[in-house]
């Protein structure tokens, strides 16, 4: 409310425009603002978590090939990492130990997390125990894939970043 008064404030007082208008633009400029930061806070959310989540998947197979159970392995991710890693698998490993079958726990966890690498954890967790198999194996993979996906993103915007900031320049001369 205080951002749509100062808008408001400054669109009628200041720009001498009708105060329906003031207040419509207001509004719509304060949700364009909230969103943005939203949209800038989810994004960062998702790179911190993206940067952290290779190191749990390389605990989990370091893990699972020691003979935990993937139980076990989740909740030594837990207590390894920090930040908002160790945050996700804590929740995990609780609901977990409250009786919550892997599969639910993992869904719920990758819809609230919004990361579709994680999702992908979750797949593999399923289909592993559905199917057999060797989830350090899977886990390693997903680590690499992660790692190299990471190491192109960082190639294309280092290999545009000439381009990025010519453009920009270019916005700035008129």
């Amino acid at each position: 409310i205080l951002s749509v008064s100062i808008i408001f404030a400054i669109f009628y007082l200041y720009i001498k425009l009708a105060a329906i208008n003031s207040i419509l633009f207001g509004i719509i400029i304060t949700f364009i603002i909230a969103w943005g930061g939203l949209s800038y806070l989810r994004n960062r959310h998702k790179e911190l978590f993206l940067r952290e989540f290779p190191i749990a998947l390389d605990i989990i197979r370091r893990a699972l090939r020691a003979g935990f159970s993937t139980e076990k392995a989740l909740e030594m991710v837990a207590e390894q990492q920090k930040g908002l890693i160790g945050q996700a698998f804590k929740t995990i490993s609780d609901r977990l130990r409250l009786g919550e079958t892997t599969e639910d726990v993992l869904a719920d966890m990758s819809n609230r997390i919004g990361v579709n690498e994680f999702r992908l954890l979750a797949i593999v967790f399923v289909l592993q125990r559905e199917t057999g198999g060797s989830l350090a194996d899977s886990a390693e993979n997903l680590s690499k894939v992660i790692r190299a996906r990471e190491y192109l993103r960082q190639k294309v915007k280092s290999l545009t970043g000439e381009v990025r900031t010519t453009a920009a320049v270019l916005t700035c001369l008129p």
